[in-house]
């Protein structure tokens, strides 16, 4: 493991230039935060995609995943990677829709080598914690897998987990290795496996909800319907 595939401590996140289609909300500025952040249960889920092809190396699955992490998403999700691409310390900005209206977030890359690279979220994010992408040998061919521990970042997140939430994110990492097994030309072949580590909820938390993501950019659309083109 090399010191240089580490994000570089910063106190703040900095968002680079980024394509002018990509709203730059609520990332530049906020701390990156991990599990004991946040305010709801503590998950773990652990996404598994067989490549039955034993000439598919972990390396070449890592890099083909982060060359396409944003074509790879649904339509509903766009990244933005800063110019470094998938690298440690750079910023990917997410506009998504959900159930609940547009949400302008993002990730910084806290740490990436040749067989992974690992999501730190920010303060906002629907989650607080971390998402996993990594690539091992088996005898059968390379397993590609996406493990992420978070927990909500607060009450309203938390609720909307509950209600629809849990099943979008299932729904969007499936379609991430749908879309990888598909570009090798492999059958689909994904396990999930899901457990909640700690039902309890953090009330010490409960003020993350003045950087929840989701309601400052309802609170900033108007402003773009109303700007001159």
């Amino acid at each position: 493991m090399n010191l240089t595939s580490w994000a570089k401590p910063v106190s703040e996140l900095f968002v680079p230039a980024m394509p002018k289609e990509a709203r730059n909300l609520n990332v530049n500025g906020l701390r990156a935060v991990g599990p004991v952040n946040g305010f709801g249960q503590l998950c773990q889920k652990v996404f598994r995609l067989r490549l039955c092809d034993t000439a598919i190396s972990p390396e070449q699955a890592i890099e083909v995943l982060k060359e396409n992490v944003p074509s790879f998403q649904p339509s509903f999700n766009r990244f933005y990677p800063s110019p470094g691409g998938i690298q440690a310390g750079e910023i990917v900005l997410i506009n998504s829709s959900t159930p609940g209206g547009p949400v302008s977030t993002g990730v910084m890359i806290l740490y990436a080598d040749e067989r992974s690279f690992t999501f730190n979220m920010p303060q906002g994010h629907p989650e607080c914690g971390f998402v996993s992408f990594s690539a091992h040998e088996e005898s059968e061919g390379t397993i590609v897998q996406i493990f992420g521990l978070a927990r909500a970042s607060d009450p309203v997140y938390e609720a909307a987990f509950r209600l629809v939430g849990s099943r979008i994110q299932t729904r969007i990492w499936t379609h991430v290795l749908t879309s990888l097994a598909l570009y090798f030309g492999v059958p689909v072949d994904i396990t999930l496996d899901q457990d909640c580590v700690d039902t309890r909820l953090r009330w010490s938390q409960i003020g993350n909800v003045y950087y929840n993501a989701q309601i400052r950019t309802l609170i900033h659309e108007p402003k773009r319907w109303f700007r001159p083109s």
